[in-house]
């Protein structure tokens, strides 16, 4: 009997029928039989196929798991597998208590039989029972026991022989996927399975089961197992990938070359892989059906593999780099940074567009990356010299100095270097931090990263003397000789800034020695580098200079020769300066305006020794145009007066770029420039005195204290540094970082006591005042000259009070607008200072705020602490009072300069406890800035247990912090705190709390937050029901809300009236989009006796419209007159949304003519809409009424024409579409407008420009591009679908745009393919116009159709649903049907052709000859013509066109017409006399009369329907294609015609409405569309013009 069970199970047609047979029969099954039919179930199930109910299959599996835990140990070998393997194919959840009960059974099993292996062959586990039994584990996340993993690894070695590869490479990639550890048997398990796969490899006839599946992912496993086996195994596998590489798919090709990067193969073992790997990427890139297979994670694989394997092939890189940039938005941060390192390692060039998108990318998910993709994210951008913006790298040092214990030491000298080189001196707090745990780290860190370090620190301004002691431990570990030349140049660099040997033992020392001699030399080869790439340009400004008269020394040293002057100014009377040549390499590759850290370090050293640095563009200087002009440059870059003309009484004027001018570009560390023949060097000044202590951190001068430093222990070269890097490590700013170079270079010494003398300035001096502080951006530096000056003293005149130079009268506008226009590096305080005077504390606060809020808090800085500075009993030490306090604190946070914000507090405490209270809430908000949520709450706390009031702000931040928090009760218990203090909370606190109690899950406390809100008379708003409701509308409880509402509006409570409380409830539904919500709301109002008002009413209907509820919002409008209520413009918006929403076209179109009948004006929004409603239907008579409501509305200002704007040779056309169909009109009428003007010789937009940008949305960066992706598709499609001459551009805006060259386009304008353009966009416009049928008369008319339409589509879907076609069905006739099918429906086309009959005929025969083979008929090859024949008469008789006599059918099959009668009738016979047959064809003839096509006009044809009838007997043979019923195969290749030829929309609305057929959310339409899709394109290659124009046979 279980052996008829098991043939019966084995013969099932599908799945339904085995779900019977365990339904009726489980109660007899034996072990096999339960293998059986899970392996049956296994093989045949699909969800979306007819008979698979997935809960009768769990019902089944149930039966079946009960029955195998009673049997398991009965079950053959293979029959343990089968089982597992079932349970995996069929997606079961193993977290399933019974499925994990028989999982744990079967590996108990498994082991059993592995260690103590019986005598029956049969129960023995087999190669292929083990390679199921691993695999189904690891496919189900079932973790075996290693007890187990061992046993399989034994069980697999003794039967290695019999391993198939697919065998072999499931093994592998199942240990893989369980992560199983690499212990001394599993190794030896990965090293028999790799010695076994090589064994076959080398076999000629083994070599051919081998396919690329197989190797992918064997050398996958290995890879993710991080074991790399021997043997010959890696070339082995790379051999035979080279082979079968044009048979890998993109993912098998990515995975492939990623793994044997992770193995770390060698390029000699895969060099012939390698060779072919660029032509066969470039070539699946190319192919659009292969491209669209490749995923942003397989780009970035890919890409970091060809680096690790140093693959560098441009072509391929410019293809991949192309490829990102388009998907862009769908990679994540990690595959970013292996883009961005790739593109780095292979010294391959990035284009701006990609680099820009990868940090937006990159800024957003920045959290997401761990810490070596942090790290290696700012090494590349810094060494591609893209500067990513402060915001990121703020982000970047503040993420790093939060998990520092979980970086690497090679990962933050990475990041601390790329931090440096690009100038970011917001890191130098992470640099003293790293430093710090320098000192504990255990493994040494390489040549490069020491080097790295050392050079980031001195560019940041963070090594303490500590932590110089630390780099000097580093370096002296290290031997000399492993230093790149790079890296010593670097060094020395550093070393010029930080003096190594300052403070060396003798230990240290001598290791130092030969390591800083070998940097001098490499300093010295990289100078004299970079010296000969200027030579011309230190030659010709010398040149000038001596034009000029103005002495000068070229390549003049200043600390012997290891800094050198490219020009160096020493005449009496001029200031000390030192002319150093740039090139574009030092600067920012995208902002030329940012110089790099090796600029920025040269420049300092100079400084440091009391020079001015005037920093030459070498770019700027090879744009002059003539000597004179270079004269003239230099001098206004020194700021010399100009040299008399003996010629001429006034000196000419120059046109020469501005000292600006910096072209982007990049350098290397080391730039100074000298010559061979060098000078003497110049004398440096006098040491000044020595500095007072500075607090560490603080960034304030201070007294000595317990954390400060004395500045002799830093150990700088010479005095003159000395003192400078006390004045800089003074002002460090709110950005808790130093300076930018600006203002260093514009500060000045500092005196013994601490206070700056006056500063000297070319521009003029100033009163006393510190070094200005750093400005939030560097992007200013090359918008001023560069020119910034040190040291000296008495270099100017000096401003005093009550000069000339005093205002009567000052007020805070006016300080404002002369500090903005003050370059950078001149100081505010020297220019405002003598106007000071005049402000009092509170007019002195405003403006520093003003000045902070206009993106210039680095002046506020530098006022702040010049005052601050002053000594006690100063007269402006008045000005620094609670209020300038406070607003410093609040600057802070913005600045994430905590530190500093909390010493300022410590300093407002002596004045008051007022200033106390002012002082700790300014610092609440800074912490609350800062991301330090926990010290925020001490802080809170803390003000409570001092006895300090406090007041409404501070209430409010702690709200805040818990609601961000999600401690909703905290917040609440703050709430309460409030009350008791006698400080009401208000609307906006209450809401707060409100929507953080019901995004937790807690609308009971959201209820008491409402119920307190107005018992304290805070008034409830649209926000506060909009959170209420919301909430309960995402749990999905519409009774809750219901009860909550009933309380919140309880008789003769303090609610809030009823009325009003009803509108905001309304108004909340619609904005939470709860439409059925606001109809049960709407009732309990009616219950109550609330009279509803126009509002309510445009509410209601609002809501029910954003839900696609036409129906109910058609009731609510007619309710509107039962109370009295008229509709106003809102209420038809609204109605017109609704019925778009639900495809009610004809309903819109009638209330749009209702509200303009009404007097009721329609604005953009409802003229788009409703034009987009009417395009939408494909209908001809609805898109020409679009076109007339379109012209209207234009012409009434109601919407916006397309905008045009020329700019650099290109015309901009903003379409401001809101819709798809106003997009696709507005642009035809531009074109038929820009033909008109060509054709009349008018001025013509295209006269003007030499290439033509379509972009939509109100301009190319505005907030409305929404909608710009469907936009741009559908424009797109309709112009290249006529071969218009656009191509699309990715650019910065978020769809691209297209772009067309305007001579191109012209030549189109008067092209046939224009025309039929035209004909496409304006269905009127093609053929003269006749006046169009009256709205009225033509509803009626589409009603009609309608129900015609819906009457045909019933008989489409009955008979789909008795006669479905099934592939497994097919697949199963004994005759094998389906691998004949190709050459039957070749003989039906030929058959068909040969006796005139047509397409329609055909199909129906195709349609019968399958509902004849899923009965299961044999059809042998003899009598193939001859059944074919005999179908194609049925199918004639069956659309009532001429059937063919039986002596034509003679005549072709030399068949007798008694043989033709008698195959009729067998056809008949098996079909029970059911010879109707609905094709494809029939489908697509009732879309297209549905569309309103006359089916007689091939024009009509044409236009409405385009290549689909073609394209659906192209689909005939397709067995892919077969799967799907007619009417579906119907409407995907009617989407693809009308996509290819360009008609918009691609599936008209009224089909949609039809069918229930929608691209969104339907899984097997969108399959379906893109089989045609595929069809359409082999369709448009292979077929001639004529052939696709008139679509049929």
């Amino acid at each position: 009997m279980q052996r008829e069970l098991n043939k019966r199970i084995v013969d099932a047609p599908g799945p339904d029928a085995i779900l019977d047979i365990v339904q009726h029969a489980s109660g007899e099954f034996n072990a096999v039989n339960v293998s059986t039919a899970f392996h049956r179930l296994a093989k045949t199930w699909r969800d979306d196929e007819p008979g698979c109910d997935r809960e009768e299959l769990a019902k089944a599996l149930e039966a079946l798991t009960e029955l195998a835990l009673k049997l398991v140990s009965q079950f053959q070998g293979q029959g343990l597998g089968i089982v597992v393997w079932a349970f995996a194919k069929l997606g079961c959840d193993a977290a399933c208590p019974a499925v994990m009960r028989l999982l744990d059974e079967f590996a108990a099993e498994a082991l059993r039989r592995l260690e103590s292996p019986g005598s029956d062959p049969a129960m023995q586990l087999g190669a292929q029972s083990l390679s199921n039994l691993v695999y189904a584990f690891a496919v189900l996340g079932y973790q075996p026991s290693p007890r187990l993993l061992s046993a399989v690894a034994k069980g697999v070695q003794w039967q290695l022989r019999d391993f198939s590869p697919q065998g072999l490479s499931n093994i592998v990639r199942a240990y893989a996927k369980m992560n199983a550890a690499v212990s001394a048997e599993v190794a030896a398990l990965l090293d028999a399975l790799a010695a076994e796969a090589v064994s076959q490899l080398r076999d000629a006839r083994a070599r051919q089961c081998f396919i690329p599946q197989n190797v992918s992912n064997m050398v996958y496993g290995y890879a993710l197992l991080g074991y790399t086996p021997t043997g010959g195994f890696l070339p082995t596998m790379a051999a035979q990938a080279a082979a079968q590489l044009a048979e890998f798919g993109p993912q098998e090709l990515t995975n492939t070359m990623w793994a044997l990067a992770v193995l770390g193969a060698s390029r000699a073992d895969v060099a012939e892989l390698l060779d072919k790997v660029p032509g066969e990427v470039l070539a699946r890139l190319e192919s659009p059906a292969q491209a669209r297979k490749v995923k942003p994670q397989m780009l970035s694989n890919m890409l970091w593999a060809l680096a690790t394997l140093q693959v560098a092939a441009p072509p391929l890189l410019a293809a991949l780099a192309a490829e990102v940039l388009r998907q862009l938005p769908g990679f994540k941060p990690q595959a970013l940074v292996s883009v961005l390192w790739a593109f780095v390692a292979l010294g391959a060039p990035l284009e701006r567009a990609l680099l820009d998108g990868a940090v937006a990318q990159l800024r957003s998910g920045l959290g997401a990356l761990r810490p070596g993709e942090l790290a290696t994210a700012v090494w590349a951008l810094a060494t591609l010299r893209h500067h990513p913006g402060d915001a990121l790298l703020d982000a970047a040092v503040a993420d790093a100095r939060q998990r520092l214990a979980s970086f690497s030491p090679q990962e933050l000298a990475s990041l601390l270097w790329g931090c440096a080189e690009l100038a970011h001196m917001g890191a130098a707090s992470l640099a003293e931090e790293v430093f710090v745990a320098a000192r504990a780290w255990a493994a040494p860190l390489g040549a490069e990263d020491v080097s790295g370090l050392a050079w980031a620190g001195a560019v940041l301004f963070a090594v303490s003397p500590a932590a110089l002691g630390t780099l000097r431990l580093l370096l002296a570990a290290l031997p000399s000789d492993s230093f790149s030349a790079c890296a010593l140049a670097r060094l020395m660099q550093a070393h010029l800034a930080l003096n190594f040997a300052a403070g060396a033992d003798a230990t240290e020392m001598g290791a130092l020695t030969g390591l800083l001699a070998n940097a001098g030399a490499a300093w010295q080869a990289a100078r004299a580098e970079a010296a000969a790439a200027t030579a011309a340009t230190r030659s010709e400004a010398a040149a000038a200079l001596t034009e000029a008269g103005v002495e000068h020394q070229v390549s003049a040293p200043v600390v012997l020769d290891a800094l050198v002057a490219d020009v160096a100014l020493a005449a009496p009377g001029v200031a000390r300066t030192a002319l150093v040549i740039d090139g574009p390499e030092r600067f920012c590759a995208n902002d030329a305006a940012r110089p790099l850290g090796g600029a920025l370090l040269t420049w300092r050293l100079f400084a440091a020794r009391g020079w001015k640095v005037a920093s030459l563009p070498a770019a700027a200087w090879a744009a002059l145009p003539s000597p004179a002009e270079g004269a003239a440059y230099l001098l206004r870059l020194l700021q010399l007066p100009p040299r008399p003309n003996p010629n001429d009484s006034q000196a000419p004027a120059s046109d020469a770029p501005p000292a600006s001018a910096a072209p982007p570009a990049l350098a290397p560390d080391a730039a100074a420039a000298g010559a061979s023949n060098q000078a003497p060097p110049l004398p440096l000044p006098p040491p000044p005195a020595s500095m007072p202590a500075l607090a560490a951190g603080a960034g304030a001068l201070s007294g000595g204290s317990e954390a400060t430093y004395a500045a002799a222990g830093f150990p700088w070269q010479d005095q003159a540094m000395l003192e400078r890097v006390a004045a800089l490590a003074a002002l460090s700013t709110p950005g808790g970082a130093p300076m930018p170079e600006a203002a260093y270079l514009a500060s000045a010494t500092l005196t013994s006591n601490g206070i700056a003398p006056p500063m000297p300035s070319l521009l003029g001096g100033g009163p006393p005042g510190p070094p200005p502080a750093m400005h939030p951006s560097l992007a200013a530096v090359g918008a001023q000259q560069r020119l910034w000056q040190m040291g000296g003293e008495g270099e100017g005149p000096v401003v005093a009070p009550g000069s000339p130079g005093m205002m009567s009268g000052v007020s805070v506008s006016e300080l404002k607008r002369l500090i903005e226009g003050l370059p950078l590096e001149a100081s505010a305080v020297g220019a405002v200072a003598p106007r000071l005077a005049r402000l009092d504390a509170a007019h002195f606060a405003a403006l520093l705020t003003e000045l902070a809020r206009d993106n210039h808090a680095f002046r506020a800085w530098q006022l702040f602490d010049w005052i601050r500075a002053l000594p006690e009993g100063a007269e402006l030490r008045r000005l620094v009072d609670v209020h300038t306090y406070t607003t410093m604190i609040g600057l802070c946070g913005p600045w994430q300069q905590l530190p500093r914000a909390m010493q300022l507090v410590a300093e407002m405490r002596a004045i008051s406890e007022e200033a106390s209270v002012q002082g700790y809430t300014a610092l609440l908000h800074a912490a609350v800035k800062c991301g330090e949520m926990e010290l925020a709450i001490d802080l809170y706390k803390q003000m409570g247990a001092e006895g300090l009031l406090r007041d409404r702000q501070s209430y409010q931040l702690l709200v805040d912090v818990y609601v961000k928090a999600g401690r909703v009760k905290d917040a609440l218990s703050v709430l309460s705190d409030m009350r008791a203090a006698n400080i009401p909370p208000d609307t906006q606190l209450y809401n707060l709390t409100l929507v953080a109690a019901t995004k937790s899950g807690l609308p009971r406390a959201a209820l008491e937050v409402y119920q307190q809100m107005v018992a304290d008379k805070a008034t409830p708003n649209t926000k506060t029901f909009t959170a209420l409701i919301g909430a309960f509308g995402k749990l999905g409880s519409v009774g809750a809300a219901l009860e909550v509402i009933r309380e919140l509006l309880q008789p003769g409570g303090d609610a809030v009236d009823a009325s009003a409380t009803y509108a905001s409830l309304m108004a909340a539904c619609e904005k939470a989009g709860q439409w059925d919500l606001a109809v049960a709301l709407f009732d309990t109002m009616s219950a109550r006796g609330c009279v509803p008002d126009v509002t309510i009413f445009n509410s209601m209907i609002a809501a029910c419209a954003h839900g696609g509820e036409y129906v109910k919002a058609r009731l609510m409008f007619e309710r509107m007159a039962e109370h009295g209520c008229a509709p106003d413009a809102v209420t038809f918006a609204n109605m017109i949304r609704a019925y778009k929403k639900g495809g009610q076209w004809c309903a819109a179109l009638d209330t749009f003519e209702a509200m303009q009948e009404s007097g009721c004006r329609p604005h953009a929004a409802v003229f788009s809409s409703i034009i987009d409603v009417l395009w939408q239907t494909g209908i001809a008579w609805a898109q020409t009424k679009a076109l007339q409501l379109f012209s209207a509305a234009v012409q009434n200002n109601c919407l916006p024409a397309a905008a045009e704007s020329c700019k650099k040779g290109t015309l901009k056309v903003d379409l401001q579409a809101l819709t798809v169909g106003v997009a696709v009109v507005s642009m035809g009428a531009w074109l038929a407008s820009a033909r008109g003007a060509l054709l009349q010789d008018a001025h013509a937009p295209l006269d003007a420009s030499r290439k033509l940008a379509v972009v939509n949305g109100l301009g190319e960066h505005s907030r409305a591009q929404g909608h710009s992706a469907a936009v741009k598709e559908a424009v797109g499609a309709s112009l290249l679908g006529c071969k218009a001459p656009f191509r699309l551009v990715q650019d910065h805006s978020r769809s691209g745009r297209l772009e067309a060259s305007t001579l191109a386009l012209r030549k189109w304008l008067f092209s046939d393919s224009f025309e039929r353009y035209l004909a496409l966009v304006q269905p009127g416009g093609a053929v003269p116009q006749e006046p169009l049928m009256p709205t009225a008369d033509y509803l009626v008319h589409e009603a009609a159709e309608a129900a015609r339409a819906g009457e045909l589509w019933m008989r489409i879907a009955q008979f789909e649903a008795q006669h479905p076609v099934s592939l497994k069905v097919l697949h199963q006739n004994p005759g094998g049907y389906l691998q004949q099918r190709k050459h039957l429906i070749s003989l039906v086309l030929h058959y068909a052709a040969m006796l005139r009959m047509s397409q329609e005929v055909a199909h129906t025969a195709a349609a019968l000859m399958d509902r004849v083979m899923m009965s299961g008929v044999h059809m042998t090859d003899q009598f193939q013509a001859l059944f074919v024949c005999a179908c194609l008469r049925l199918a004639a008789n069956q659309e009532q066109q001429p059937v063919p006599t039986p002596a034509s059918i003679t005549q072709l099959t030399e068949y007798p017409g008694m043989a033709m009668e008698r195959m009729e009738s067998n056809i008949s016979s098996v079909l029970r006399h059911d010879t109707e047959c609905i094709s494809v064809v029939h489908c697509l003839k009732v879309f297209c009369q549905r569309l309103g096509c006359d089916l007689s006009s091939g024009e009509a044809v044409r236009r409405v329907a385009g290549c689909a009838f073609a394209l659906a007997t192209e689909a005939l043979s397709d067995l892919a294609v077969l799967q799907f019923p007619p009417s579906l195969t119907a409407a995907a290749v009617l989407v693809a015609a009308r996509r290819a030829q360009g008609s918009v929309p691609f599936w008209p609305s009224v089909l949609s409405q039809l069918t229930g057929y929608a691209e969104a959310g339907n899984p097997p339409f969108a399959s379906a569309i893109a089989h045609a899709g595929r069809l359409c394109s082999k369709l448009y290659t292979t077929a001639d013009a004529s052939y696709l124009m008139h679509g049929l046979l």
